[in-house]
């Protein structure tokens, strides 16, 4: 016969509340964050400005790209540090909207912070940032050195 265990509504947020007192402990040891402090002041990501991002590389060049609608240009801050990329911003909560019998606040507010390792083969000197509607988009270029390194395969003969 199977046991049945109730079901608590907050059981699923002290799951994820422990999963982040874990991954905080685990931010002191490498001091990056994987979903910056947001996550942990506001309760289990409710209403967290944590920005998508697209992570990719081609035969030249190691691309990141970040959502960050809404954001000026002079909010965002992007540099490297022992090759880790460090992308920080702060929203700042411009009007609050009340309506009749009810008070709504939709759109996020906070700041966060977003690290990436770079890989060791990127030339950070030549790294460019551009932002155009609300898209950060990094680009850093290989160095001579990863490009030179391709190995075509061939066929074996016998």
């Amino acid at each position: 016969m199977m046991a049945l265990i109730k079901w608590r509504k907050d059981s699923n947020r002290e799951l994820f509340r422990n999963l982040l007192d874990i991954q905080k402990d685990m931010d002191g040891l490498f001091n990056l964050s994987l979903f910056g402090d947001v996550a942990r002041d506001v309760g289990i990501f409710k209403n967290a400005f944590v920005p998508a991002l697209d992570v990719y590389e081609d035969k030249e060049n190691f691309v990141v790209t970040a959502d960050l609608p809404g954001l000026r240009q002079d909010e965002i801050e992007a540099q490297v540090i022992d090759d880790i990329l460090t992308i920080k911003a702060k929203r700042q909560q411009e009007t609050e909207k009340k309506q009749k019998n009810y008070y709504r606040l939709e759109r996020t507010q906070g700041s966060f912070s977003r690290s990436i390792a770079l890989p060791k083969y990127v030339d950070v000197s030549k790294a460019k940032a551009t932002y155009k509607d609300g898209v950060l988009e990094l680009v850093v270029p290989k160095s001579e050195e990863a490009r030179k390194k391709q190995i075509k395969i061939g066929m074996l003969r016998r």
